[in-house]
């Protein structure tokens, strides 16, 4: 099933970003306009915003629409199908569409923090060698804020499991915040449509020898 896309390319970007997002009208429009506004204060017009709509039942596409409203100078777009399909597929629909050098996936609900992105770009731009970017808590001086303790302690033991049985170096493999160099995420060949597909990216990647950091 094809997305349906709204808003049109002018320029072509040095960023993507490209936010999922199912059945979330109770944040969605509030958390849209802040990283429209992070966005455009670090990147100006050298960035889009892509959001991907998995088929919302609510009235999230409409809050979507919404929102966008407030971008001046940032290049937004919706892609958009009727029916659920995944979190995976959802990601790689809007990885496909992206046109910018970094593409970088993150949460719509903004609870990583508005200056993720910046900070994953910058982590790129100043490392030539690096071919993508992990966001992890689990690193020396990262951590949790505001999450059920439950979730903490399952992130925390699942990714030691992850690392034991998959001999995975990173200390973060199920989350969707990363950044990649558009030209090794976009011919990537994927299956998983779930959440599963975090991993299966990350190992595949991992795999073919590309160079990542946290």
């Amino acid at each position: 099933m094809s997305p349906l896309r709204e808003n049109d390319r002018t320029t072509n970007p040095m960023v993507s970003v490209v936010c999922p997002f199912f059945n979330e009208e109770s944040i969605i429009e509030d958390s849209i306009v802040e990283t429209i506004k992070h966005l455009e204060n670090k990147f100006s017009d050298t960035a889009e915003l892509i959001l991907v709509d998995d088929g919302s039942t609510d009235t999230s596409l409409d809050c979507a629409r919404k929102a966008i409203r407030a971008s001046k100078k940032l290049q937004v777009h919706i892609l958009h199908y009727p029916l659920n399909q995944g979190r995976g597929r959802a990601l790689k629909t809007g990885i496909d569409a992206a046109e910018g050098e970094i593409v970088v996936t993150t949460e719509a609900d903004g609870s990583w923090g508005f200056n993720i992105v910046s900070e994953i770009v910058d982590k790129l731009q100043n490392s030539n060698d690096l071919d993508f970017v992990i966001a992890s808590p689990h690193r020396s001086g990262g951590g949790f804020v505001n999450v059920d303790k439950k979730r903490v302690w399952l992130s925390r033991y699942g990714n030691l499991l992850i690392r034991l049985f998959f001999e995975s170096r990173a200390t973060m493999n199920t989350g969707m915040t990363r950044g990649y160099r558009r030209r090794i995420i976009q011919p990537l060949e994927t299956q998983e449509n779930g959440k599963e597909f975090h991993l299966e990216v990350l190992l595949k990647l991992m795999a073919i020898g590309f160079k990542f950091d946290e």
